[in-house]
């Protein structure tokens, strides 16, 4: 799936599986971590702080979909009618007969929270300066 959206783009997959009209919702903790290794010399009695930091960002998107049931029903009569045992009436008419909406609008929201630019600084602990 490629999202784009303000002035921030990429390229993520995901999988997700629930059970037909049942609301769920799934997290996941993770580690915001950086894969660069940070090296520095201190003087006799210097201290340091490491700030580790990332942007977070958050999509919500919501998904509608329109069911709708369509063909026929198989109908056997004990006594024939028009003439027929069988019989095949559509499923549009046989929910309207039965005062039944024969589509329903289902809306999915999905909310996703991620992080970019992660980075790592570290500044003296007394002043503040870089290191």
């Amino acid at each position: 799936m490629n999202v784009m959206f303000a002035k921030m783009m990429g390229t993520t997959g995901f999988s997700y599986t629930t059970s037909w009209g049942e609301s769920e919702e799934q997290s996941e903790t993770i580690a915001i971590g950086t894969t660069s290794g940070v090296k520095t010399e201190l003087l006799p009695g210097q201290a340091a702080t490491a700030v580790l930091s990332a942007n977070k960002g958050a999509l919500e998107v919501e998904v509608v979909y329109l069911a709708k049931l369509r063909g026929n029903v198989a109908v056997n009569f004990k006594i024939p009618y028009k003439g027929h045992h069988f019989w095949g009436p559509s499923i549009d008419s046989v929910m309207k007969s039965g005062g039944l909406e024969n589509e329903v609008i289902i809306k999915e929201t999905i909310k996703l929270d991620f992080y970019t630019d992660g980075s790592l600084k570290v500044y003296d602990k007394i002043y503040g300066l870089p290191l």
